[in-house]
């Protein structure tokens, strides 16, 4: 199993890295439940309003389900939408999101980001930047399911960390 953890997700929610992989257990039905966290934990978890323990165990409120759910009424149309239909003379996608392209996208990006809200914004916020990038070169974009297949958001995943200047403060500097 693999699990993707955001961190700035975690910092935004003051959650340990252990804390949302135990949320992210009680969320998924097919996981083993496992048990592995400090009872000190669980009980922040309490605290925080993320779970609530009874005589049965704990289970997520809807905070905790908060966590892994696409907030976005249809994510793949976001996706779909924003994906340009033309590069060019090359067809880039459908218009419809009904055609057999169209659903065979659909079952592969809902598959992608199944209990995972912060990757569609992330794929969304890359297929945004790349379009900003290749405004004018969009005859050599990749057409939608192959974007998708080959997970092309991760060439420009690195462009959306925003550099923050060093602040040089006084005696920082070496002479």
């Amino acid at each position: 199993m693999e699990i993707t953890v955001d961190l700035t997700n975690l910092k935004n929610n003051n959650l340990t890295p252990s804390e949302y992989i135990y949320l992210y257990l009680l969320n998924c039905t097919t996981c083993e439940q496992i048990t592995l966290i400090e009872p000190s934990a669980i009980k922040s978890l309490e605290e925080k309003g993320f779970i609530k323990i009874t005589d049965e165990g704990a289970s997520l409120r809807m905070k905790g389900i908060d966590l892994f759910r696409v907030k976005d009424k249809d994510p793949f149309l976001e996706f779909w939408n924003t994906y340009p239909v033309r590069g060019g003379t090359r067809i880039l996608r459908a218009v419809s999101s009904e055609s057999k392209l169209g659903k065979k996208c659909r079952e592969k990006y809902e598959k992608l980001i199944k209990n995972k809200p912060e990757l569609h914004n992330k794929i969304v916020a890359c297929l945004n930047k790349q379009l900003e990038l290749e405004r004018f070169k969009l005859q050599y974009m990749q057409e939608i399911d192959v974007w998708l297949n080959q997970q092309t958001w991760e060439k420009y995943e690195h462009l959306l960390i925003e550099s923050k200047p060093k602040e040089v403060g006084y005696g920082s500097t070496l002479i």
